[in-house]
């Protein structure tokens, strides 16, 4: 539940940024220049505020049951419990 609850701010402030920026790329105005070099890396911000959303959780989701398969081989008693010490 705590994982929607802030995953959708952060997809809608990333949906936001990224749609109102996507027209300063491809503006050819007076000024466009400066605008696309500040552009790029606010989407690449976004972009990778969003993989990380997604990549951690993962990531430390699959170290914590590495370590428990790992506690399990060694010790018979944690699989009685879930509990490693």
């Amino acid at each position: 539940m705590a994982g929607t609850r802030r995953i959708q701010p952060c997809m809608m402030t990333a949906a936001t940024t990224f749609i109102g920026l996507v027209p300063i790329l491809w503006s050819t105005g007076a000024g466009a220049e400066v605008a696309k070099h500040m552009a790029i890396p606010s989407i690449g911000g976004m972009a990778m505020a969003l993989v990380s959303v997604f990549i951690i959780p993962c990531l430390n989701t699959w170290h914590k049951e590495h370590k428990l398969k790992k506690a399990f081989k060694n010790d018979p008693k944690v699989s009685e419990t879930g509990i490693i010490v």
